[in-house]
């Protein structure tokens, strides 16, 4: 037994080096850990116990090693990566274990075999267990590195897609300044030590034969990525795939999020779909071609995508009965028409409900997860702003919030805006910001001295606001109570957002009381991005017409117009189908384009990322149809969308437009 104990601590002068050295490393580890997430500092003791015996592995139980060193750095590398990727965020001010939190999401299985994936293949390279073992995390180490300084610069997670954009990241690379001690504390200093662990760990060479060997590991490496595969298609069936902010490493872990954002990177064109079939097919549907929109009398335009502005009225089977926090918004009656519409996300990517606006394209026929901005648009691309250009409209977008996110200053021009604003382009003091982001009462005063002076061209103006967005748990704002049945977390979040609808509805009935009094017409456009994450969800919620994927809208303007005609058929419609009752209530004969948009609506009134409704009110799953006519018009709108995103060769109508 003794002389065992001796065989494990060995106390030379070479080794005791090498403890004091991993004693100093361990220490100032553990110190400033602590002052980030204390639970991690604890993995710098047990790292530092694990390095000062020394092992020797011999005999027949040697393939005990491939079980325990590929879980074993799994779990090291699920732990740490992914936590420091986390580090600064809300989510950690009130989780204390993140090990806990990993547990309670049930996804360590789920990850787990990625990393078994890596290391099983190590091993079919002729890699000892060991070497395998401190190769295997350096692949995420690195990915996570990069997804830090990502986040850092953007807002917004590393996904499978920016590769494909390395080189617009490198040419602003040395725009930034780097912040290296997260990196340090929480990928390089704990992979060092971890390693050390195997350094000193003596294995006696196996002599099963290289054929065998190979085998085995090439079995187990295929078995591995089949199971990576399995696993994310597994845990994405029952959870949304959300990728913008930190949503991919908080709600479903980074790794499993970055594999599956993979799926953006494939279209496949839809079944029979062919340019000439497109063709053929809007010949059958429309008379002619009309290029232009027309019009004698047509008003200015101001759509103002409002972010996060929601109803949510939809949850008082949980939260109870609440007083109305935006009665202007209700009580506008004349002239105004009233709606809910349909989004294709919810709780974030509003670049994408952008995108359904301005282009009248459907995210339902693109992959899940899919950005367009990021993903798709690499040139000019049919828009309002495009038809409206075409009459000699002035085309601006204002977002009150910083340019980089979303790929916007690129995909803008592309879309038809000829001039762009952004936070550092707008008149905004300290006294304009609440909850931390500019108010929407100062995006509008902004708003206002751009229509001031404004030319004698009518404009076309897109707005996005920004003060409505998540975090709604924040320091020092203490909101008038709406609720109070739920717990104190989602109680704060919930009275805090109803807080800012209640001034995004003061700030509205500022900009209409002022354009009521212009003399030049306006028609105005208010609607909802997405629903903010509040908790109030479940499931069901997210099926096809589900109510996660609900905001409400209005269309209003400063002269006489018949809204009764503009009451969605169904009572709901989407966000794709707006801009088409925008021009129509502006003025404005439809345009081919708008009129093919039109007909589809006809018989689908309701299209999203979840499914779709049908002019009977029946709920549908996309890629379901039970009628030729609506599996006519659905082939007819995905063959649109496939032609404007993807193929060179564009359709006969799409290329009569002058947007080139």
């Amino acid at each position: 037994m003794l002389e065992s104990i001796k065989k494990l601590f060995v106390f030379d002068k070479k080794n005791i080096v090498r403890i004091a050295i991993l004693f100093c490393l361990s220490l100032v580890g553990f110190v400033l850990t602590l002052g980030y997430y204390p639970e991690a500092s604890v993995g710098y003791i047990w790292f530092l116990i694990l390095s000062i015996p020394s092992f020797e592995v011999k005999g027949r139980y040697r393939f005990v090693l491939d079980i325990i060193f590929p879980v074993y750095t799994a779990l090291f590398v699920l732990y740490y990566f992914q936590l420091g990727n986390l580090i600064g965020h809300t989510i950690l001010n009130d989780l204390y274990s993140y090990w806990g939190f990993l547990l309670v999401q049930n996804r360590i299985l789920h990850e787990l075999v990625f990393v078994l994936a890596v290391y099983f293949f190590c091993r079919l390279l002729f890699m000892s267990p060991k070497t395998a073992s401190i190769v295997t995390p350096i692949p995420f180490m690195l990915l996570s590195i990069l997804n830090y300084y990502v986040y850092s610069f953007r807002g917004h997670e590393l996904v499978m897609y920016d590769f494909l954009s390395a080189q617009t990241a490198i040419n602003v690379m040395g725009e930034y300044k780097y912040q290296f001690i997260i990196p340090i504390l929480f990928y390089i200093l704990p992979y060092i030590l971890f390693i050390s662990f195997f350094s000193h760990i003596k294995i006696e060479k196996s002599n099963i034969k290289p054929v065998i060997r190979v085998a085995i590991f090439a079995v187990l490496t295929v078995g591995s990525v089949l199971m990576s595969f399995v696993s994310v298609n597994s845990w994405y069936s029952t959870h949304l795939y959300k990728e913008w902010g930190d949503m991919p490493s908080v709600e479903s872990g980074y790794y499993l999020s970055f594999l599956k954002s993979s799926a953006t990177l494939f279209h496949s064109a839809p079944d029979n779909y062919s340019s000439d079939n497109l063709n053929l097919m809007i010949k059958n549907e429309l008379e002619q071609y009309n290029m232009n929109l027309s019009g004698d009398d047509t008003a200015n335009i101001i759509v103002i995508m409002n972010e996060a502005y929601a109803d949510m009225s939809l949850y008082r089977d949980i939260t109870g009965d609440f007083d109305n926090p935006d009665p202007f918004w209700d009580s506008l009656k004349n002239n105004t028409v009233h709606g809910y519409a349909f989004s294709s996300v919810y709780g974030g990517n509003t670049c994408n409900s952008e995108f359904e606006f301005l282009t009248g394209l459907s995210m339902a026929y693109l992959p899940q997860g899919s950005v367009p901005y990021n993903n798709y648009i690499n040139d000019n691309l049919y828009s309002i702003n495009w038809a409206l250009r075409d009459l000699g409209y002035e085309t601006l977008m204002m977002h009150p919030y910083l340019s980089s996110g979303w790929n916007r200053t690129t995909v803008y021009p592309l879309l038809g805006f000829q001039k762009m604003m952004f936070v550092e382009d707008m008149d905004i003091n300290k006294d304009d910001y609440i909850c931390g982001k500019v108010s929407d009462s100062c995006a509008y005063r902004n708003l206002m001295n751009v229509l001031d002076k404004k030319g004698d061209n009518k404009i076309f103006t897109y707005m996005i606001t920004i003060q409505n967005h998540s975090g709604y748990y924040t320091e020092g704002f203490i909101p008038t109570p709406y609720i109070n049945s739920l717990d104190d977390y989602r109680n704060r979040c919930f009275n805090t957002y109803q807080n800012l609808i209640s001034d995004s509805d003061r700030a509205l009935e500022e900009l209409l009381t002022y354009l009521s009094n212009q003399d030049e017409k306006y028609v105005v456009v208010v609607f909802g991005d997405h629903q903010p994450d509040l908790g109030l969800t479940n499931g069901q919620d997210f099926n096809p017409g589900g109510r996660a994927w609900i905001v409400p809208y209005i269309i209003w303007a400063n002269y006489d117009f018949d809204y009764e005609k503009y009451k969605p058929s169904i009572g709901y419609t989407s966000l794709n189908y707006l801009s088409i009752d925008t021009l129509e209530i502006a003025g404005f004969k439809l345009n081919s384009y708008y009129e093919l948009l039109s007909s589809v609506r006809k018989q689908i009134p309701m299209i999203n990322s979840a499914g779709y409704l049908t002019y009977d009110g029946k709920v549908f799953d996309n890629g379901y149809t039970e009628s030729e006519t609506i599996k006519h018009y659905s082939d007819m709108y995905s063959y649109l969308v496939y032609n404007q995103l993807f193929d060179k060769t564009k359709s006969e109508l799409i290329s009569q437009f002058g947007y080139n």
